[in-house]
């Protein structure tokens, strides 16, 4: 099938397209960087950025493809153009439009195609970024993969845009260089004309009005001065750059301008003198002196802008100066946006270098796992552990993924919060349990410090417990061994701060500067060792802006700690969530204690556990009332939180079996039930328990039974 653009419209946006002049130009690494990135993100074997010119389909950048142009009847782009959209074609031979393209029936046989519009911000579609497969994706794309193609289509976009505006400006400087070889055949002309004053003055005038309307019209401030430095004519640019312009008497006024060097040279940021402007210089017969100042304006203050100034002396017939003249371009804007290229070029290769990587990082251990179970030797255990890491590895990949999309719906917008008033110690509840096994890895101090009373706030759970997590998680990370972590929540004056303070590496004050900006990582000594690419601070940023709230972080500097600030508006409780679960337990740990735990639930177990390890205790762990029999009398604990409901024998049983044997007689027993009425605690009682908790465990009132075990167990 074969469809052509409509011939009106594609008119209007061939001539679009041409503007951009952008076609036939040579390969840009940029591009390329993003094409190859696509590639590898969508697992697509062909990509390219496809622009749709007359007659044919011309390829900015490619891989798979082998050419920088097609024909357009072979197109298979140009539908997404009727389309007006992005076009996911699944399998190109079940669709009438393909089924029949040279590029589907013969090589390279092209199977799957999705293409993203490369629009301009006057919707005027110019092409598509495009991935292509040899193979049919019957799903099409995941909306991942669909995120990554409209924001890499994006990207390809702007800098098509700032393609073109870097053009424009190329074209300024040929004009202003037009103007000057314009102004060198006036002057001639003006010489010659001298000669025949008397014969010619109406020609004379004629080209002085001439020149002074181009001078006007010059896009370039232009200042004409005599002999002696006598400005005596400036254009409409001119005064528009630097203001109520003075018509300076000689060179010795120049002193008030206000000028500085802007030529990166030793002289840098130092003030011009006044025989240092270049119309000073052009008057002492310094041919075409070119210098960058950068100079303040006589209207506004304080506000400097960069100009590129080009001077030339004026000469009569007999080469004698007569004057001078110089031409300013500003050039604030080209230099602000090379500078924003060059930043933005330098923060791309960082991140891709950053990207690679952490994705190279996982691929060893699943490289070497997949050699290990190409063994035919191999036993059951080391399946499972060979297995359990490939898991993990993947679940790192992903996570790396979902950070990027997460910032990918961020930036643009695309996040919707879920709220509901929410207790924020629950939240940091939520966060301590995630990152607990990064703590108890790095075997810090972990103090909560809490306000007793509800602190709500209106917020999405899911995205107020990624903030707290990602904060808790940089604390674990960036400090050393053993170290100290602090939480500590405050309120007051309609809002709630909570505070994530650690005795880790610290910040630099240019750390400090960027520590919220996407893709910046400072040149700490664990970064590369924990990995990361750059984007959990900006997470945390944006996310609490969409919530009304701040983040901020201060430190002394480097080995001195950093702390974290997060400041939220605080609500008033509601009836319906009146209801709501306790705080976490603060304070020092109680004296270390031997815990033994029976629970045929093993996350339950776990979770205990660690809650237990993190205040110093030793702990050991059973799953059913056989195992415990077997492990406790040996363990010797002081304390054992026995699961009532365990299977096989109760935990009444077990109670009493234990109590028969001789190191556990003066053992603390804690019953553990879903049941906590009268009657339970009474036949508790009965079977040797000294304390009975219901599920969920109060983990305040256990860390006080706990400090009242430690202060009056026998030394």
């Amino acid at each position: 099938m074969n469809a052509p653009l409509p011939a009106r419209t594609d008119l209007d946006r061939l001539a679009v397209l041409n503007a951009y002049g952008i076609l036939d130009t040579p390969p840009e690494r940029a591009f390329d960087d993003i094409v190859r990135l696509v590639g590898q993100l969508l697992e697509a074997p062909i990509v390219a950025v496809n622009l749709l010119a007359e007659g044919r389909q011309w390829f900015k950048s490619e891989i798979g493809l082998g050419t920088r142009e097609m024909p357009l009847d072979d197109s298979i782009c140009k539908f997404a153009l009727l389309q007006q959209g992005r076009m996911v074609v699944p399998d190109t031979r079940l669709d009438a439009r393909f089924n029949c393209n040279p590029l589907v029936t013969g090589a390279p046989g092209l199977r799957f195609y999705a293409g993203e519009l490369l629009t301009t911000p006057e919707g005027v579609a110019l092409g598509t970024l495009c991935v292509l497969d040899l193979e049919p994706r019957p799903q099409g794309l995941t909306a991942q993969q669909e995120a990554v193609l409209e924001t890499m289509a994006h990207q390809v976009m702007r800098l098509i845009e700032l393609h073109k505006a870097l053009s424009d400006q190329q074209r300024l400087l040929e004009q202003q260089q037009a103007i000057q070889e314009e102004l060198q055949r006036e002057r001639e002309a003006l010489r010659d004309s001298q000669a025949q004053a008397l014969a010619v003055a109406g020609q004379a005038e004629r080209e002085r009005r001439r020149l002074d309307a181009l001078l006007q019209a010059a896009p370039v401030g232009i200042i004409v001065a005599e002999a002696g430095g006598a400005v005596v004519h400036v254009n409409a640019e001119n005064r528009r750059i630097w203001g109520a312009h003075p018509m300076s008497r000689d060179i010795a006024a120049y002193a008030e301008w206000k000028g500085w060097w802007a030529d990166g040279s030793a002289r840098h940021g130092q003030r011009l003198r006044e025989d240092e402007w270049a119309m000073s210089r052009a008057l002492a017969g310094e041919d075409a002196p070119r210098h960058v100042i950068e100079i303040e304006s006589f209207d506004r203050p304080g506000v400097r802008r960069i100009m590129l100034n080009s001077g030339a002396p004026i000469r009569n017939e007999t080469g004698e100066i007569v004057g001078a003249v110089v031409a300013q371009m500003d050039v604030t804007e080209r230099v602000k946006a090379e500078e924003a290229l060059r930043q933005a070029d330098q923060k791309k290769d960082e991140f891709l270098a950053m990207l690679a990587h952490e994705l190279r990082n996982p691929l060893a251990p699943i490289t070497s796992a997949a050699a290990i179970l190409s063994n035919h030797a191999v036993d059951v255990a080391t399946v499972r552990r060979t297995s359990a890491i490939i898991a993990r590895q993947a679940k790192h990949m992903t996570g790396l993924i979902d950070d990027l999309l997460d910032v990918s719906r961020v930036t643009r917008g695309r996040v919707d919060l879920t709220t509901a008033e929410l207790d924020i110690k629950d939240i940091i509840a939520d966060a301590i349990e995630q990152v607990r096994p990064l703590v108890e890895k790095h075997q810090h101090r972990l103090l909560v410090q809490l306000a007793p009373a509800p602190a709500i706030v209106l917020g999405d759970r899911k995205r107020l417990v990624q903030v707290m997590t990602n904060l808790l998680s940089n604390a674990a990370k960036y400090t050393p061994h053993g170290g100290a972590i602090d939480v500590l929540l405050e309120s007051g004056y309609g809002e709630l701060a909570v505070t994530v303070r650690d005795n880790g590496i610290g910040m630099t004050p240019e750390l400090i500067a960027d520590a919220f900006e996407l893709f910046s990582q400072g040149k700490r000594g664990l970064d590369r060792s924990q990995g990361g690419l750059g984007i959990g601070l900006a997470l945390v940023k944006s996310l609490l802006q969409l919530h009304g709230g701040t983040v901020s972080v201060h430190s002394e500097g480097p080995d001195r700690g950093s702390s974290f600030v997060v400041r939220l508006p605080a609500v008033a409780r509601s009836a319906e969530a009146a209801a709501g679960t306790p705080a976490l337990p603060a304070g020092a740990a109680p004296g270390l204690l031997r815990i033994g735990i029976v629970d045929d639930n093993e996350d339950a177990a776990a979770t205990l556990s660690m809650f237990l390890q993190a205040y110093g205790h030793e702990v050991s762990i059973a799953h059913c009332a056989e195992h415990a029999l077997e492990l406790l009398p040996a363990f010797a604990p002081d304390v054992c939180l026995l699961d009532i409901g365990l299977p096989e024998m109760s935990g009444f049983e077990l109670a009493r079996a234990l109590r028969s044997q001789p190191s556990l007689r003066s053992a603390v027993l804690v019953a553990i039930t879903g049941y906590a009425q009268e009657k339970d605690r009474q036949e508790a009682r009965g079977a040797g328990f000294d304390d009975l908790f219901a599920k969920p465990v109060d983990l305040g009132a256990l860390n006080a039974l706990l400090t009242r075990v430690a202060q009056h167990r026998p030394r």
